[in-house]
């Protein structure tokens, strides 16, 4: 008797550890907040490791640091053999996390797959669950081109990209140039500034367009996002008429670990506070990043080291 009042005094005492709500763990659960609730709710949850952890957009709430710690013990469990079915909204904990991916509407399973892939396939469906797919075919050109598209035909394509929009614009065209002045250069290292530019076509008047850049791991996990509102530079808005073409580029160093890394390029119209893709490529370049530094993880933060 004494050995069980033992064990679950320690249990409780792991419990509180783990749920870090100080005086409040022993004050009616009515009194909590909602992240007090889902501290203590994980905690109780995972005391033992279960066969199968259902978490259901319960992360969401907490801070970064709780989310942290709830994920490190997941990794653990699935380590040891535990079963996790993640329900959120989250795209980019979905191929960090899973093996496979399922999107749910209305109660059914309307796709089932590879993380990355259903990933892409969710982010299409929040705008419009009928935008045709693309299937293009042509011949390279040198340079960037203005009036047909060329896109499928420059080094680094991927032909598996993920195509959708509305068609009120479409991406022509795109090209990689470090700072030698290199088109598509064969070898891209970390200390590389590149330019990646793409042009686009629009086939509307439209007020307000945003083009943006993504840049994803080859798992599909999302490394860095932006577009011309919250990059460095100038925040004008671009308007645009139909028939117009421009060009837009993005100045960056991928200070990434060695490995392969996915790009994708979109353009959108922001109209009130939504942005509403006209015609998304994602991963649709693939490069091979090469870093001069022997690191561990995925970026490189250029550490400095001295004795003193």
């Amino acid at each position: 008797m004494g050995h069980a009042l033992n064990k679950t005094k320690q249990k409780l005492s792991e419990i509180e550890d783990f749920a870090e709500i100080g005086k409040f763990f022993d004050m009616p659960v009515r009194t909590y907040s909602s992240g007090m609730h889902l501290r203590l709710a994980f905690a109780v949850a995972t005391c033992h490791q279960p066969d199968i952890l259902i978490v259901d957009e319960a992360l969401s709430v907490g801070d970064s640091y709780f989310q942290a710690k709830c994920f490190e013990r997941i990794s653990q469990f699935k380590k040891n053999g535990m079963s996790l079915i993640l329900v959120t909204h989250s795209v980019e904990d979905v191929p960090k996390y899973c093996d496979r991916a399922l999107i749910l509407k209305s109660g059914r399973i309307c796709a089932d797959g590879n993380p990355k892939e259903i990933t892409n396939l969710y982010l299409e469906t929040l705008h419009q669950p009928n935008y045709q797919k693309y299937n293009l075919e042509g011949e390279g050109k040198t340079k960037l081109s203005l009036n047909e598209e060329t896109f499928h035909t420059r080094p680094y394509y991927r032909k598996d990209e993920h195509r959708w929009g509305n068609h009120k614009a479409k991406i022509l065209d795109y090209t990689i140039i470090n700072e030698k002045n290199v088109l598509f250069p064969t070898n891209i290292t970390s200390s590389n500034v590149l330019t990646i530019s793409f042009s686009v076509l629009f086939n509307s008047c439209i007020e307000n367009v945003v083009p943006g850049l993504l840049v994803k791991s080859i798992d599909g996990n999302f490394l860095y996002g932006t577009n011309n509102l919250s990059a460095f530079g100038n925040k004008d808005i671009i308007s645009v008429q139909k028939g117009d073409c421009h060009t837009f580029s993005f100045e960056l160093r991928l200070k990434l670990n060695s490995g392969s890394y996915l790009i994708s390029l979109g353009i959108s119209s922001k109209e009130s506070n939504d942005f509403v893709p006209m015609d998304r490529r994602y991963d649709s370049i693939m490069i091979e990043n090469h870093c001069n530094n022997k690191v561990w993880g995925i970026i490189d933060l250029e550490a400095k080291f001295r004795i003193t």
